[in-house]
């Protein structure tokens, strides 16, 4: 409408616009912890990953990587009514605010173990719990979005459920059975248990301490919820994108 151009090209510059701005949050968020040369190696990560032309097409994708990094460098400053905002945005953009959650939930116990060195006030809790409830409530909004628009409660997981053909969605189910299909019923789920053991290692070890609470969480809880929540299948590639650390 401000344009006037169609839809085709106003939407792809829009989304290439969100991805450069994405980008320069990553580098900032990354730059905090653990320095120019690691943002700048981040960066060029993420703009020659394989998925990464999708965010220049009129998808959600470049959207989402910059409300979720906004998001995380929020609450690694412990700028909580300010991540509590951005966490809502994100949850209607992609659904990823629930580990989004955990990360939360992690930077409020690590603030609270501090408090002794630096007092919490009451303003400061009420941000806190702001930030907390803002997380849980992006990560429930689309489910009570499409509860709203259709008067039923299961519509989102009905919806879900037709990308697996009607089949009801099992946590955990579909990823265990996708790498016994493409390995074997034992070497498939051998595979993925040293994949997870390699990302626990890699994200836990004493060599990713600089990466701090806030991207350690977000490192083991997003891989978490993609094991849980999702098929592994061929858009796997596009869903790791916001594993950008």
């Amino acid at each position: 409408m401000l344009t006037g151009a169609p839809f085709s090209v106003a939407a792809v510059i829009v989304a290439t616009l969100l991805g450069y701005a994405a980008a320069l949050v990553i580098a900032g968020l990354v730059k905090d912890v653990v320095g120019p040369v690691a943002a700048l190696g981040t960066v060029a990560l993420v703009g020659a990953f394989p998925a990464s032309p999708t965010m220049q097409v009129a998808y959600t994708e470049s959207l989402a990587m910059l409300l979720l990094a906004s998001a995380l460098w929020l609450l690694a400053k412990r700028r909580w009514g300010a991540a509590a905002l951005v966490a809502l945005l994100t949850g209607l953009a992609r659904p990823i605010a629930l580990p989004l959650g955990l990360v939360a939930l992690v930077a409020v116990i690590v603030r609270w173990r501090r408090r002794d060195d630096n007092p919490i006030d009451r303003r400061e809790w009420a941000s806190m719990a702001s930030a907390l409830v803002a997380c849980g409530a992006s990560g429930l909004m689309w489910p009570a979005i499409a509860w709203w628009g259709t008067r039923q409660s299961d519509a989102y997981t009905v919806t879900m459920s037709a990308w697996r053909q009607g089949e009801p969605i099992s946590p955990f189910t579909p990823t265990i059975e996708i790498v016994q299909f493409l390995f074997g019923p034992t070497a498939g789920p051998v595979y993925l248990a040293i994949v997870l053991i390699a990302l626990v290692v890699a994200v836990l070890g004493p060599w990713a301490r600089g990466l701090g609470p806030v991207m350690r969480t977000w490192c083991l809880g997003y891989p978490l919820y993609l094991f849980a929540a999702l098929d592994p299948w061929t858009s796997i590639y596009r869903y790791l994108l916001p594993l950008f650390r």
